[in-house]
């Protein structure tokens, strides 16, 4: 979709290649983040996140750090962006909620 709209849209085009390249990112976490993760960006809070796992509000804190961690470092990664500024923009303008 995007493709036939790119002189039409660029910044949709954009945040939809954004976005497809977050969620990527997400599914190939360790299971035990890639959980937390999903279920934090479905718009549960970490309470409701450690009622549903069946964990402590501890370890859902912490699962959800490292992932954001592992995230952060694979999302800076230089291949995984055509461009840095690309990242930079992802991380400065679109202010995600995981982030």
């Amino acid at each position: 979709m995007c493709k036939e709209h790119a002189f039409i849209c660029p910044n949709i085009c954009l945040e939809e290649e954004i976005f497809i390249r977050l969620r990527k990112a997400v599914d190939e976490l360790p299971e035990k983040y890639r959980v937390v993760i999903n279920l934090n960006l479905d718009g549960l809070s970490d309470k409701e996140i450690a009622e549903r796992l069946g964990i402590t509000l501890d370890a859902v804190k912490q699962q959800k750090k490292r992932g954001k961690e592992r995230l952060r470092e694979h999302l800076d990664h230089p291949f995984y962006f055509f461009e840095k500024s690309r990242a930079y923009f992802m991380r400065t303008e679109h202010k995600l909620s995981i982030f």
